[in-house]
């Protein structure tokens, strides 16, 4: 448990000296209490931090699962290098009218490439997937 986080869910800005850091019922007993409003029992921080951990335990599986989203949507970076590297050398060694298809091949496929490339960083971006 994270005292000093309970303790500013159920009171914002709570006024007190002392150090809650070893999140102990013995180190919050020790805290010097100054605020006007009363000082929390250990129970009551102990209620809090359940639905304290449940929200961080939802943020943490939407992070999960944005991460995931975008680890499914990213293509091994080998792929993406050698697609690369073929899209250049076509682009120099087209001279005939089978090459500039070939390279139209490439360009298409890698335009595909590119709009799944952008799909994540518009997911970083805004913070949703389509």
């Amino acid at each position: 448990m994270d005292i000093a986080l309970a303790i500013d869910r159920l009171i914002p800005a709570a006024k007190y000296r002392g150090s809650v850091t070893a999140n102990t019922e013995e180190s919050y007993n020790t805290i010097r209490w100054n605020d006007a409003r009363p000082k929390p029992t250990f129970e009551e921080l102990l209620n809090v931090w359940v639905i304290i951990e449940a929200e961080l335990q939802a943020q943490q599986a939407k992070i999960d699962a944005r991460l995931a989203g975008i680890a499914t949507n990213l293509p091994p970076w080998k792929e993406i290098a050698d697609e690369y590297e073929t899209l250049i050398l076509d682009a120099q060694t087209a001279k005939d009218t089978e090459n500039v298809k070939a390279l139209a091949t490439s360009i298409i496929r890698t335009l595909r490439r590119l709009k799944k490339l952008e799909r994540v960083v518009y997911w970083l971006a805004k913070d949703s997937q389509l």
